[in-house]
């Protein structure tokens, strides 16, 4: 039957109608004749072939239509009358010319198709025709041309329209042709014909579809109905062209209602599963025009008016445009609907669909109500054959004969037919192993009137089957009434089959809980908590039997460690308290005398009425992964290489003490002890020595301490004791004493002696101390100690901490003045000795401080040191000397920085220098670096690294205060540099007589030896610059010639050398 539908597409009613033409035009047009049933155009009267009624002039324009009289003259009158009926007519009047153009077309067909007056004149036909249609048509022309215009009749073409759209017409051509091969064409707008065509007959296959749809559901088995359904949906989504189509079917009370079947148009998800137990109150509108009874047709979801507003939503969260829904009832109660939308267009709905989708929506109601009342009543049967089933045990009554009566129920059990029971005995039925025992029993039943017996044995049914049977009998042969024995025999097979299933369970069970790696326990919900069972794993686990737990000679509660037992109770008694599955974990006494943790993870089981009845669960040794979780926090906590408590505990012990001391009469010290020169420890024994040296201190700190007081590691060389119980800073200060008496001990490191002394300062927390400050305070101190001289302690006090707090202050605003480029230099010539010109300046750094004016570095040095901004520092220093460089007229002269001690070791240097040099296109050799001696020290296989890149990269290098470290001047000879400068302590102490210049000979000789450049600094006096002129230095700088000053007054002072060259030479000489 499903082969019988048909398949259409129902058109809107607004393309049908839109402009008089038809949007399903295409499926039509170019085929001929499909409308000779359809009236022609009118003619005039006595027209015909040879005498057509219309007539075209030769030029075809100036007289379109002339009417002929009988006699064959031309009738003036007639000929306006005949233009004005043309002009005028619905249809539209072509002349075309043998090639096909347009050499004129009345106002109907330019109406028609919407062109402007004349604007089709001149027009190739081919250019109206629809592609599809282009070919046909001319080859009907030039076919019509060539038969002398013998046309058979009128055929349908689309005409472009104006707008763009295509109109379905109907084209004939008058008989005969015109001079010149031209003929005339009338043309018909067939659009509103065509479409009344097209829906009367969707209408009917429409109709055609539903009845198909109804006839399949005659005669159909339940379970075959949703396939019909859904199949039903299938071809009205098809042949309507919706996208969607459904039904929903509510539940009894109507609040809620579900998808139950839905189709979709490919490329249309479905939302069949998101529309399952829907609120009836989500959609209020559409549910209460169901529920009347009322269509639901929603042309355009966007327009919905207000009191719709909660379907929108829910529609357009299924990007539905458009829907129509019709109620589907039964006995005339609402029980669903029948819908569908569409989602790629808005679309009007036709009411003759609308009454279709009705009788559809009743055929398949009536079918699901069927389908529902058979399953219904399919249902009951099926509860009632089981009731009758499963009703009672079988009844035998046995006479003094030995014959039997048995119930038809009792021959279905025992799979009897009526023809199988004459002539049997009762033990015809029993198996013959039990035979014996069932004579034996039926015997002294027999002996005992009124008396009552229980046996299990198995019957033998018709198939061979061994059914096993529990028999009660009763020997009522003393009852008149009944005179017989009556055997209750129950079918037993089920409770046998369940309790093999329950022993084969058991067993899994068993060998599942012996593969657990842990012992599964059973116990009593209350204290003491007696185990009802617990597996044989317990044995591992405590070194008890599973046997002494069940007998209750050992509690298992009784083996956690006492100062456990009460956390573990609390959390025993919430997990009951809340009925939540629990995790607790607990030491245990082993039988062996080991401790062991355990780990319990359980429920709570609780009988019908809800009461907690047992804890079940598992329990795992976990000993190992304590064992683990313990080292871990310990190394999380401690120094690995002294075993010393680390940072994270200090700060823990300090707080613990410091909350403490708040709720005493005692307070807290910090000493922060600072191992003095300890880098030479690694640098002339190594780091392996200096890990060493550290551990012992640590051990023989450890040792001196107090009761009660903290020895930790801080970083480095750094360690930090904390004592507690402080009454007075005199304790603390004895607790720093022991510490530098037990440092005049040397250490042995493999068989030398080192000696160690320590900076430590000291902090005693006030009132308001925190961990963070009082470590910081005693951090300050020590740092003061080390100033003082090292090998002593300090204490902190007021002074220290106004010092402190500037110190912060500094640095906090030294940050905002290297960001808001508030550090300058300032220049200091240098001298040539030979020439008595500038031949560079020494650039030294400045802070325009915004409200304590222009700062030297003594101001701020530190503060960038301990902060770490001198690197950022020195980056911009770089860049500065560059600029200036770049920017100074005369390219002769130099610049020399300095570069921190810091900013050497950074890995970047290097490259930051040639990035600035290139930046600003200066000439590397212009730019002078300085290094302080002690620098090169730190780390001199680096520094030494770093300079001889930083000497590939062109940039001069200097020695800043030679003489004043540790470098031999010897040494002098493996640096890669340019310049030494000698120190200003050294000039100072230079003499007319001769003495204090050794030092300043010796560099000075040594360097001109090696052909670098020797720079004199701090020269005050003129005799100053006359001694260290002789004394072989090239060069010198001070503030006999200028202090450092602004770029400006120093090119300016610059310029001036000429004069200062005489004045050297005066000084020379005098």
């Amino acid at each position: 039957m499903r082969g019988t539908v048909v398949e259409h597409q129902i058109v809107d009613d607004r393309d049908l109608l839109a402009h008089g033409r038809s949007s399903t035009a295409p499926a039509i047009a170019g085929r001929r004749g499909p409308y000779r049933d359809l009236p022609p155009p009118a003619q005039a009267d006595g027209a015909n072939a040879d005498n057509p009624a219309v007539t075209a002039t030769a030029d075809g324009r100036d007289n379109p239509a002339v009417t002929a009289t009988a006699d064959g003259r031309s009738d003036p009158a007639g000929a306006e009358l005949a233009e004005v009926i043309l002009e005028n007519l619905a249809d539209g009047i072509v002349v075309l010319s043998s090639e096909g153009r347009i050499e004129h077309a009345t106002a109907g067909l330019e109406r028609m198709l919407g062109a402007p007056a004349g604007a089709l004149d001149g027009l190739d036909c081919a250019e109206l025709l629809h592609p599809a249609d282009r070919d046909a048509a001319l080859a009907d022309i030039e076919h019509s041309i060539a038969r002398g215009n013998q046309s058979p009749g009128p055929v349908s073409f689309r005409l472009a329209h104006h707008d763009g759209s295509w109109v379905t017409t109907e084209i004939e051509a008058a008989p005969g042709l015109l001079d010149g091969g031209r003929m005339i064409v009338t043309v018909r707008d067939v659009s509103k014909w065509v479409a009344a065509e097209l829906k009367l007959e969707q209408a009917k296959s429409l109709r055609e579809l539903v009845g198909a749809i109804a006839a399949r559901f005659v005669d159909v088995t339940p379970d075959a109905v949703d396939d019909l359904v859904d199949a039903a949906l299938a071809d009205l989504g098809r042949f309507t062209g919706v996208d969607r189509s459904y039904v929903f079917r509510y539940a009894p009370d109507l609040l809620t209602m579900d998808n139950t079947h839905e189709w979709c148009a490919p490329g249309i998800e479905p939302a069949i599963s998101k529309l399952q137990g829907l609120p009836s109150e989500k959609i209020p509108a559409f549910h209460a025009s169901i529920g009347r009874g009322a269509s639901v047709k929603i042309p355009r979801v966007a327009e919905l008016p207000a009191m719709w507003a909660r379907e929108r939503v829910i529609f357009e969260d299924q990007d539905i445009q458009a829907l129509v829904a019709v109620p589907m009832t039964r006995a005339g109660t609402l029980v669903g609907f029948l819908g569908c939308d569409s989602v790629r267009r808005e679309r009007i709905w036709d009411e003759d669909f609308v009454g279709l989708l009705r009788v559809a929506a009743d055929v398949i109601g009536s079918a699901l109500a069927r389908r529902d009342a058979q399953l219904d009543a399919a249902l009951r049967e099926k509860r009632l054959r089981a009731l009758v089933a499963n009703s009672g045990d079988l009844i035998v009554v046995l006479d003094r004969t030995g014959s039997f009566v048995m119930p038809p129920l009792g021959r279905n059990i025992l799979s009897l037919a009526g023809d199988d029971l004459p002539g049997k005995s009762a033990l015809d039925l029993i198996h013959p192993d039990d035979l014996e025992k069932a004579i034996e029993a039926l015997g002294f039943l027999v002996e005992r009137p009124g008396t009552r017996g229980t046996l299990e044995l198995r019957l033998v049914n018709a198939t061979g089957e061994h059914v096993p049977v529990e028999v009660v009998g009763v020997n009522a042969l003393e009852n008149p009434v009944i005179d017989a024995i009556v055997l209750n025999v129950r079918d037993v097979r089920d409770r046998v089959r369940t309790e093999r299933e329950l022993r084969d369970s058991e067993e899994r069970l068993r060998t599942l809980v012996m593969s657990i790696p842990g012992a599964v326990f059973q116990c009593e919900v209350e204290p003491p908590y007696r185990d009802v069972f617990v597996s044989d794993a317990i044995y591992d686990l405590t070194g008890f039997a599973a046997e002494e737990f069940l007998s209750h000679q050992v509690l298992f509660e009784q083996l956690i460690l006492p100062k456990h037992r009460a956390r573990t109770d609390r959390e025993l008694e919430a997990a009951i308290r809340t009925r939540r599955p629990y995790e607790i974990e607990y030491p245990i006494r082993h039988r062996s005398g080991q401790v062991r943790w355990l780990a319990e993870q359980g429920q709570i089981s609780f009988d019908a009425e809800g009461t907690p009845r047992f804890l079940e669960g598992v329990i795992l040794d976990v000993s190992a992964r304590k064992t683990l979780e313990e080292q871990l926090a310990h190394d999380a906590a401690h120094d690995p290489l002294t075993d010393l408590p680390n940072r994270v505990r200090l700060l823990e012990h300090l707080n613990e003490q410091l909350a403490e001391a708040s709720r005493r009469p005692y307070t807290v010290a910090v000493l922060f002890l600072d191992l003095d020169r300890f880098k030479l420890v690694n640098d002339a024994l190594g780091h392996r020595a200096g890990d060493e040296l550290l551990v012992a201190f640590a051990r023989r700190l450890s040792g001196v301490l107090r009761a009660g007081d903290l020895a930790t590691r801080s970083g480095g060389d750094e360690f930090v004791v904390v004592c507690s119980d402080i009454r007075s800073p005199v304790e603390a200060e004895h607790v720093a004493e022991r510490i530098r008496r037990m440092l005049r001990l040397p250490f042995d490191l493999h068989g030398r002696e080192v000696f160690v002394t320590a900076s430590t300062g000291i902090a005693i927390a006030d009132g308001c101390a925190n961990a963070t400050d009082l470590l910081r305070d005693a951090d300050a101190a020590a740092y003061r100690a080390k100033e003082r001289g090292r090998n002593r302690y300090e204490v902190f006090d007021t002074a220290l901490r106004a010092a402190t707090a500037a110190a912060l202050e500094t640095e906090t605003a030294l940050h905002r003045a290297v960001k808001e480029d508030q550090l300058i230099l300032h220049y200091q010539p240098v001298i040539a000795f030979a020439s008595g010109r500038v031949v560079g300046f020494e650039g030294l750094l400045r802070w325009q401080h915004p409200e304590r004016g222009l700062l030297t570095p003594d101001a701020f040095i530190d503060a960038a040191e301990a902060s770490g901004l001198i690197v950022p520092i020195g980056h911009q220093v770089i860049n500065l000397a560059c600029q200036t460089l770049a920017g100074l007229r005369d390219d002769q002269l130099g610049l020399a920085v300095n570069l921190s001690p810091r900013e050497l070791a950074q890995p970047d240097l290097v490259d930051r220098v040639r990035a600035a040099m290139r930046d600003w296109g200066i000439d590397p050799s212009r730019l002078c670096l300085e290094i302080t001696e002690g620098a090169l020290f730190e780390d001199a296989g680096a520094a030494l690294d770093t300079l001889d890149a930083l000497k590939d990269a062109g940039v001069r290098l200097a020695i800043d205060d030679f003489g004043t470290g540790y470098s031999s001047l010897s040494y002098l000879s493996r640096m890669p540099v340019d310049v030494v400068k000698i120190d200003r302590s050294f000039v100072a102490e230079l003499k007319s007589d001769g003495s204090g210049d050794t030092i300043v000979a010796g560099v000075a000789s040594l360097a001109r030896g090696l052909g670098l450049d020797v720079v004199a600094e701090g020269i005050e006096h003129r005799d100053q610059a006359d001694l260290v002129r002789r004394l072989l230095c090239t060069h010198g700088q001070g503030y006999v010639w200028s202090r450092p000053v602004p770029l400006d007054e120093a090119v300016s002072f610059a310029s001036r050398t000429p004069l200062l060259g005489r004045a050297l030479d005066a000084i020379a000489r005098h």
